[in-house]
């Protein structure tokens, strides 16, 4: 039974902001499938500066729930059924819990959608957090509705550097102390192959005609791990769409320490240890073809 909230009718919450960042799989090794057909993982995980941002404001006023989107993103959304949102079916498993005023969700998409950057999950994500950070439900019920939203849920809740195994539903975060200063302070560049009409690749055709890998051999150098590590889903992903190809070979030429894609694609990213020059950050714009979209930043 859901438990109340205790707001009276005239209670009012100022609108509340929190970011939902982006998610980079520096490594996604597919290590094999349960009998279930879901795959199991091991993939080292960072959470950049690019990010979704949400503002939560409780209406009693309002007779329902309600989100409203924009941003460089949303018209991919516009044909997605309320109901089908991720945020407003996470939403609808946290009234199960407890109760409280409708509330209006202002959701600015700025992160690619169908990119393998796990932005619808981080959205929702997001509003767990925000529940939490209200006191109103605990760690653990969040927890367990994040493994619900997706293979990606429970990494994208905690939203930290960290390894994700199983099928996603064991996060392991990393200490800060853990991941090279020389990591934390690299430049970013995130590409993707501009599906701007909502086209793109299918995760679960990805994951079923991929190669299962051998696990990881991992040492105590965390740099060594993502050098020697590999998405193997990227073959699969460069089968159906060839201009991911073309945006690693791209990163290569302006000497990236380590260039992958993330996820089951079709972004792409590249990270420069020491830094993109003024100059090259220059030629690598004005080389980009028109229908690429391009971000540049850090480790959240």
């Amino acid at each position: 039974m859901a438990e109340d909230m205790a707001m009276s009718p005239h209670h009012h919450i100022a609108p509340y902001h929190i970011n939902a960042p982006a998610k980079l799989n520096l490594t996604l090794h597919v290590t094999g499938k349960r009998a279930d057909n879901y795959h199991l993982l091991h993939s080292e995980v960072i959470f950049i500066t690019l990010c979704d941002n949400l503002t939560f404001t409780f209406n009693p006023k309002k007779s329902s729930d309600e989100i409203i989107i924009d941003g460089a993103f949303s018209a991919l959304l516009a044909d997605t059924p309320t109901e089908h949102n991720l945020v407003m079916t996470t939403l609808a498993s946290i009234r199960e819990l407890i109760e409280f005023p409708p509330l209006t969700i202002s959701l600015t998409k700025n992160i690619p959608i169908g990119a393998g950057l796990g932005g619808g999950t981080a959205d929702a994500a997001a509003l767990l957090r925000f529940f939490v950070e209200q006191g109103k439900i605990s760690h653990q019920q969040a927890i367990s509705l994040a493994k619900n939203i997706g293979g990606d849920g429970l990494c994208c809740y905690h939203a930290c550097a960290g390894v994700m195994q199983g099928i996603g539903d064991i996060f392991m975060p990393h200490n800060k102390s853990d991941i090279p200063a020389n990591i934390q302070h690299a430049d970013i560049v995130i590409l993707w192959c501009g599906q701007f009409d909502g086209s793109g690749l299918s995760t679960a055709d990805i994951y079923r005609q991929c190669i299962i890998g051998a696990p990881p051999t991992l040492s105590d150098d965390y740099w060594q791990n993502l050098q020697q590590g590999r998405n193997d889903l990227q073959p699969t992903a460069i089968n159906a769409m060839p201009a991911i190809s073309a945006m690693l070979n791209f990163l290569t030429d302006f000497n990236a320490d380590l260039v992958r894609m993330t996820g089951s694609g079709s972004a792409v990213f590249a990270i420069f240890l020491d830094g993109i020059t003024a100059k090259r950050f220059a030629k690598m714009q004005n080389s980009l073809p028109p229908d690429w979209f391009f971000w540049h930043g850090t480790i959240a």
